[in-house]
């Protein structure tokens, strides 16, 4: 385990890059696009990380002076941008000046990785095809199973149950009733796409688990 100042800002490069999970809310993504097929064959007038450090000065003094023309304006920086949750202070000093000079919000690649997370996908399309099978009724993940099991399920059903099968399965590609139970677990309370999964009760010592829309 490493300790590290929460001032500390991670870079990283890749190509077709995702990122997922609990990182959606604290990433932003560049993408830079040369619009060439080989980019590596690209040749330049000058060196940019030779002209970057012989122009920091001017850089940074740029930069500072948008900064302080904002701040001079006396303008608040929400009535800009929403500020970005663990990082209002970067919001107000850095996001917000920009987005009042029309620049581009640095925050709007946040849509494009929500749209891009394939954990999100998977699991807003499992809750959604869940409520669309059980509506509001509570289930059991042993009942969840058995009903998905039965010969000429419907089309959502079928759906939910290939899906499940990704996320559940055992070695022999069947639906497990603990790892159902474990991820359904790990979903409570979750918001996403207006559903969260809800811990509704037990039935015969097991728990049993719903599907509700959320408010906001």
């Amino acid at each position: 385990m490493v300790s590290v100042p929460t001032r500390t800002l991670i870079l990283a490069t890749g190509n077709h890059v995702q990122v997922v999970g609990d990182l959606r809310s604290r990433t932003l993504v560049c993408r830079i696009d040369p619009k060439v097929e080989y980019p590596e064959r690209r040749t330049f007038s000058y060196d940019l990380r030779t002209w970057m450090m012989q122009n920091r000065p001017l850089l940074v003094a740029a930069a500072l002076t948008v900064m302080r023309a904002f701040v001079a304006t006396g303008q608040k920086p929400l009535d800009f941008v929403q500020s970005w949750g663990r990082f209002e202070r970067w919001t107000d000093a850095v996001r917000a000046p920009l987005v009042w000079m029309d620049c581009e919000d640095p925050c709007a690649s946040l849509r494009t990785i929500e749209a891009e997370d394939p954990t999100r996908g998977e699991h807003l399309r499992i809750i959604e095809l869940w409520h669309a099978v059980f509506e509001n009724t509570p289930k059991t993940a042993r009942q969840v199973i058995h009903f998905l099991s039965r010969p000429n399920p419907s089309e959502d059903e079928g759906e939910l149950t290939l899906l499940l099968r990704d996320v559940v399965a055992d070695k022999n590609n069947e639906l497990s009733t603990k790892r159902l139970g474990r991820w359904l677990e790990r979903k409570k309370g979750v918001r996403v796409g207006g559903y969260q999964v809800e811990r509704a009760g037990t039935l015969n010592h097991a728990a049993t688990w719903s599907v509700e829309k959320t408010r906001g």
